[in-house]
C-alpha cells in the first residue's frame, strides 16, 4: 500500500481577508491537522417544512413558438428555494399533462382529484392566457398535496434542486425544449 504525504502551510491572514472577515478552516495541533467546516451563507440547505408553494412556484406568462401549424405555447416556470436558488423553465402543455399523469400513476387518487386543465383540439393566444393560472395552480398544488406522502423525496427532507429533480424530471434544466431560459 502506497502511502501519500500531505504539505499544508497555514499563514496568517493579510489585511484584505481580515477585512473581509475571512474564517480560519485549517487547525494544527501537533501533527495533525484538522479542517473545519464553516457553514456558507451563499449556499441555500433548502426550505423546510411548512413550504408555502405559493412563494416556491409560479408562471409568470408564456411565449409563442414556430409559425403556422407548428405554433405552440411554452410557459414560463419559475423556481425560487430563496435567494440563491432560483430557476427558471420554458415548458409546452404535454410535459405538465406529462407530469400529471406520472404522478398520479405513483401518487393515485390524492393527485388525480386535482383539476387539471383539459387538452384542446386548437390552442390559441385565448387558450394559453386561461390555461397559465390553472397551471400555475396544479404546480402548486401537486407539490403541496405530494410532499404530505413519504414516498415523496421532500417529504421529511429540506426542499433542494436535487429533490425537487428527483421528484420529476419535469424541474430539470436543460431538458424538454429550448428557449430563452436554457432549457435546451
Amino acid at each position: 500500500m502506497a502511502s501519500v504525504k500531505v504539505a499544508v502551510r497555514v499563514r496568517p491572514f493579510n489585511q484584505r481577508e481580515k477585512d473581509m472577515n475571512a474564517k480560519l478552516i485549517v487547525q494544527m495541533e501537533g501533527k495533525k491537522t484538522r479542517l473545519l467546516t464553516v457553514k456558507d451563507p451563499t449556499i441555500a440547505p433548502g426550505l423546510t417544512h411548512p413550504i408555502d408553494f405559493n412563494e416556491v412556484v409560479s408562471i409568470p406568462t408564456w411565449v409563442t413558438r414556430g409559425a403556422g401549424a407548428s405554433t405552440h405555447h411554452e410557459y414560463e416556470v419559475r423556481i425560487c428555494l430563496g435567494p440563491h436558488q432560483r430557476w427558471q423553465l420554458l415548458r409546452r402543455y404535454r410535459r405538465f399533462r406529462d407530469l400529471y399523469l406520472t404522478m398520479r400513476r405513483l401518487y393515485g387518487p390524492k393527485v388525480a382529484s386535482i383539476p387539471f386543465p383539459s387538452r384542446q383540439l386548437w390552442s390559441s393566444e385565448g387558450v394559453a392566457r386561461s390555461r397559465r393560472p390553472a397551471l400555475e395552480a396544479f404546480l402548486r398544488r401537486l407539490l403541496t398535496v405530494c410532499s404530505t406522502d413519504k414516498r415523496c423525496p421532500f417529504h421529511a427532507a429540506p426542499l433542494t434542486r436535487d429533490t425537487l429533480v428527483n421528484f420529476s424530471p419535469f424541474f430539470r434544466k436543460g431538458v424538454f425544449e429550448s428557449g430563452k431560459c436554457g432549457t435546451g
